[in-house]
């Protein structure tokens, strides 16, 4: 039997777009604090987020679904830039190892396919 890891923890960001803390982490997911409505119940309820998952407590899902198009995208326009060692060797080095690891792997493809486009090219 394995151990299912617990989604969940005490983040809170600002990954609306506002300048203040306005997300928090609910299962796993984020969740905009400034959306929603109170209900007659007296309950919060939020209507804007869950779709992003937590950076923090769910980083893998958050690095494959939701940074991978970005990584991808830098990767990709990488080539065009002067390459010092810092680039080549660790364009994420504040990230956890765990997280950047992963996003590396999404970067250098990202790098590769733009290099078999040059070579296309000519």
């Amino acid at each position: 039997m394995t151990k299912q890891k617990q989604l969940g923890c005490d983040y809170e960001g600002n990954d609306f777009g506002a300048h203040y803390l306005d997300s928090k982490c609910i299962n796993g997911y984020l969740w905009d604090m400034d959306s929603g409505f109170a209900g007659e119940d007296g309950q919060h309820y939020l209507d804007i987020g869950g779709d992003i998952p937590c950076p923090h407590c769910n980083a893998k899902q958050y690095v494959k679904s939701y940074l991978s198009d970005y990584l991808f995208e830098n990767g990709f326009e990488s080539l065009e830039q002067p390459l010092t060692i810092g680039i080549i060797k660790n364009p994420l080095r504040r990230w956890p190892s765990n997280k950047r690891r992963m996003g590396m792997r999404y970067w250098r493809a990202g790098r590769r396919e733009a290099i078999k486009e040059a070579k296309m090219e000519g």
